[in-house]
């Protein structure tokens, strides 16, 4: 009886390793614009006519480069489950103001690490795969940062360094892309990559602030230096409220879109050779 259970066992596991297929991908590419946001800057006055000229940035901070690597696991019905680690690197967006004899500049980046898992159906033909990809997408380490300088004309240039990070982040994520067998190990692939996301940072702080060349960082109160986000607070505005400049202070959390659209093309190795 022994042996028969221990041959049944073998042979269940045998099947098993034949049937499944395990499959380690690499795949980069570039997100753009999509679900956007703007942001009104660049106002130019002229004293004589009163005139203001407005312009928007339309932006996400998914825009950019992103690095993705998925293990996966592929049934004999042709159905994937995987799950995905990727890297966020967005473009950086420049915006400027100038006003009378002042000119204010910022630029704006951000970075995430993206975990997904996944949902993957494929139709397979001789030499290539088609497939689409569902999942659900987790932002974590996300940070934004904000370099900011005031440059008047007659006076001292002054820049900040802001940082907002802390909190996590959840979306979608689709793709649509085709697979081409190279050998019985490797396959390269390109995909449509769809990322819907939103990140809204709990914390800020200026990490670097500069007037004249000098770093006055440790000289200002940590009011003007800190902040945290939350989503709701009561703030008094009578003529007895005080400030503590100790502490930082507080703001309403605000979500930044962080969604894209874009190409991505990849390596595939497979681990196990299914047999057909």
């Amino acid at each position: 009886m022994k042996n028969h259970l221990t041959i049944l066992i073998f042979l269940f596991f045998s099947f098993q390793a034949k049937a499944q297929e395990w499959l380690l991908n690499f795949d980069a590419g570039y997100g753009f614009n999509i679900a956007t946001e703007s942001i009104l800057f660049g106002s130019s006055f002229s004293l004589e006519d009163y005139e203001q000229e407005f312009n928007s940035l339309i932006y996400t901070y998914g825009r950019g480069l992103n690095f993705n690597t998925e293990i996966e696991y592929v049934t004999p019905k042709k159905i994937g489950f995987g799950l995905g680690i990727g890297y966020l690197k967005s473009k950086e967006f420049e915006m400027v103001d100038r006003r009378l004899d002042v000119v204010f500049t910022e630029f704006w980046s951000a970075r995430m690490f993206r975990f997904f898992p996944y949902l993957k159906l494929r139709h397979a033909f001789d030499s290539f795969s088609i497939y689409t990809k569902f999942g659900y997408l987790l932002g974590v380490g996300g940070r934004i940062e904000n370099n900011w300088t005031y440059s008047p004309e007659n006076d001292t240039e002054s820049a900040l360094k802001t940082i907002r990070s802390k909190g996590f982040s959840h979306g979608g994520t689709a793709g649509l892309g085709i697979e081409f067998r190279i050998n019985d190990h490797l396959n390269w692939s390109t995909e449509i990559k769809l990322m819907i996301q939103s990140y809204g940072p709990k914390r800020g702080r200026v990490v670097e602030r500069f007037r004249d060349g000098k770093n006055t960082l440790e000289e200002t109160d940590i009011w003007l230096n800190e902040t945290n986000y939350v989503k709701n607070y009561i703030e008094g505005v009578g003529p007895n409220r005080e400030i503590d400049y100790s502490k930082p202070r507080t703001q309403l959390r605000k979500q930044y879109p962080f969604s894209s659209v874009g190409i991505n093309i990849g390596v595939q190795y497979r681990l196990t050779i299914k047999e057909e």
